[in-house]
């Protein structure tokens, strides 16, 4: 038969580790105490000595960080598209009114340009030389 993975919370970590800097008990006492492997218990106490022994983010928290995330982004897509919205708003262009338009029958003539003469380059030649036998 395999073995079985213990998992252990923060709250217990966090208490034997209190335990040991405390001075209450010896690391062997709490080894022999909760059936916990020496070495197991020296990592969490040096992690709790150099203050990484932090509580990770829960399942629950991690997943409201992702949706904060996803809201964010939402939030600045849509404010994208609103400030497009706005700009269109002010170039809006009213079909009766014909000074709305950009360019105007009044004013076509100044934008109208001739367009330049196609310039091809000169038809190639092909040349053929005799060759005496």
């Amino acid at each position: 038969m395999g073995r079985i993975k213990r998992t252990f919370d923060h709250s217990f970590k966090l208490k034997v580790c209190q335990n040991i800097d405390a001075g209450a008990k010896t690391v062997v006492d709490i080894c022999k105490e909760y059936q916990l492997q020496r070495a197991i218990v020296e990592r969490w106490f040096q992690l709790y000595v150099s203050g990484e022994l932090e509580k990770k983010a829960g399942n629950r928290e991690a997943e409201m960080e992702r949706e904060m995330q996803k809201l964010q982004a939402k939030i600045g897509e849509l404010t994208m598209q609103n400030d497009a919205l706005k700009k269109l708003q002010t170039l809006k262009i009213d079909p009766k009114n014909e000074s709305s338009f950009r360019i105007t029958s009044k004013h076509l003539d100044q934008y109208r340009k001739p367009v330049p003469p196609l310039k091809l380059p000169p038809p190639a030649t092909i040349t053929v030389k005799k060759v005496n036998r």
